[in-house]
């Protein structure tokens, strides 16, 4: 299949390619396809996010805390990292979806590998975000880190996860009562 550029501004992605692609308030140009000819399905000139510097600050603090557990505030710069990198996952993600409803059935299945070797997905990014904020709120006395951790919380709900929101606090509040019943 041959793709043509036709670059739209991005506020116009919805009605010019039906709904399938995710709002992006951004002023930067994407290239969307038309038939035809080989060009590359999407390009932008700046990406919004460098996920090189993200994973890297990602590293730092799960290092961080592997040298010190009790570092709510590594803890809750971790969790910030991996809603952003959420974010930018459930973007590619549904992308993907809207770029498989158009091709082929062979084509499809060789886009569900290439999406198979990514490290994790957006769900699976959320959790380990909702956790790192959970336990930020159950351990933490910082005002400033507990406020971080109740903003995450927020807007993972605001996003439609308020059942992941709700399944982390369930999961915190019974590894808090196991250890305290261990503790007595």
């Amino acid at each position: 299949m041959k793709f043509a550029a036709h670059r739209f501004p991005a506020r116009h992605l919805e009605k010019e390619c039906g709904g399938s692609f995710a709002w992006n308030p951004s002023p930067r140009l994407l290239t969307v396809p038309h038939p035809g000819f080989s060009e590359p399905f999407i390009h932008m000139d700046h990406p919004v996010i460098e996920m090189s510097a993200l994973q890297r600050a990602e590293t730092m603090y799960r290092t961080r805390l592997a040298n010190d557990p009790t570092d709510s505030n590594a803890r809750v710069k971790l969790a910030w990292c991996l809603f952003m990198h959420a974010l930018f996952r459930a973007g590619q993600e549904s992308m993907l979806k809207a770029l498989f409803a158009t091709l082929e059935p062979d084509t499809v299945e060789k886009g569900r590998k290439v999406q198979s070797i990514w490290d994790q997905d957006a769900d699976n990014l959320i959790d380990d975000c909702l956790q790192q904020t959970a336990t930020v709120m159950q351990l933490s006395s910082d005002p400033r880190d507990l406020t971080d951790a109740d903003r995450l919380q927020n807007l993972v709900e605001l996003s439609g996860a308020g059942k992941a929101v709700d399944e982390a606090k369930d999961n915190s509040n019974r590894i808090l009562a196991e250890l305290l019943q261990d503790l007595i």
